[in-house]
């Protein structure tokens, strides 16, 4: 699989484990193509760069996305979202159910 080759390729690691993040269309290009990010959950080996020397580890708020190729500032700020968001409805006049905050996170976790 692609990721698990890049992985392995640019920093030395072997990909036990993703989740999908997001898919950015990138209409740039001809043909079109699709930009598949992933979050690497759990890996073997200690990551070391071995393609690109200016490669560096931040905290996802501090992400230089200005310096970021275009392509790759969708997916870069999607890490700075929280991992998890509650949907409610616009208006809780709509509904008879009183949302627990606890009860929900306890039926996702």
């Amino acid at each position: 699989d692609a990721l698990a080759r890049e992985m392995s390729e640019e920093l030395g690691i072997d990909v036990l484990a993703s989740a999908a993040l997001i898919t950015v269309p990138w209409p740039a290009e001809r043909p079109r193509i699709r930009l598949h990010g992933r979050l690497v959950t759990r890996w073997s080996g200690e990551p070391v760069p071995t393609e690109h020397v200016d490669a560096g580890w931040w905290q996802p708020q501090h992400l230089p996305l200005a310096d970021m190729p275009p392509a790759d500032r969708p997916i870069a700020a999607t890490l700075r979202l929280p991992r998890l968001l509650a949907i409610t409805p616009v208006d809780p006049a709509e509904t008879d159910e009183t949302v627990d905050p606890q009860r929900l996170l306890a039926q996702v976790g």
